[in-house]
């Protein structure tokens, strides 16, 4: 099956490829996203016509499939932290196309991209800070946080975007791990 909706670590969900920010009140609904509207009522509207409430469904997918409920979770939960493992890797290849050691190295369009790929990929966020500067932090799963520092004077996404500084990833056992910890950390997670 083709899922319409995605999940993060969290239990947040968001219809896949469709940004929050894109459904707020006041929004032009652009063609595409009329297509991905229409895509997911459909496909609503189908699942209405069957006729059993999601409990129904868990139950027979549990009966004829030998799949539960937690064993679902948990798969999902495995898909996440992959998902993960792939963003720390295109983070980690930046760095390595530009030469850096450390993202504070990298150039401010570099930094951006950065940014761009854990904004899109990451939808629930946590931002904070004061007059000396502000974070951002995406927290895709529980125990594992990537932190964006930011030189920004108020608390704006753009603004810290525009005024990284650096960029820190925190795990249960590793505050300010790098990202040799942090994926192994990601990848034992199913030991754990």
């Amino acid at each position: 099956m083709n899922r319409l909706t995605e999940h993060d670590g969290q239990g947040n969900w968001a219809l896949k490829g469709v940004p929050w920010k894109d459904l707020r009140a006041g929004k032009t609904i652009t063609e595409p996203l009329q297509e991905v509207l229409y895509g997911a009522l459909w496909k609503l509207k189908e699942y209405e016509d069957i006729g059993l409430s999601p409990e129904e469904t868990y139950q027979l997918r549990e009966s004829c499939c030998g799949v539960s409920p937690a064993e679902d979770e948990k798969n999902k939960e495995s898909q996440e932290r992959k998902k993960i493992i792939e963003l720390l890797n295109d983070i980690q290849k930046i760095l390595d196309e530009e030469g850096a050691e450390e993202f504070e190295d990298l150039r401010k369009s570099k930094k951006k991209e950065i940014f761009d790929l854990l904004y899109e990929a990451i939808p629930e966020i946590d931002m904070d800070g004061d007059s000396d500067g502000c974070y951002i932090q995406f927290e895709p799963i529980d125990g594992f946080t990537i932190v964006l520092f930011s030189s920004a004077e108020y608390m704006e996404s753009e603004a810290i975007r525009d005024t990284l500084t650096s960029l820190q990833v925190n795990t249960t056992e590793h505050n300010e791990a790098t990202f040799e910890e942090a994926l192994e950390w990601l990848e034992q997670a199913d030991n754990r």
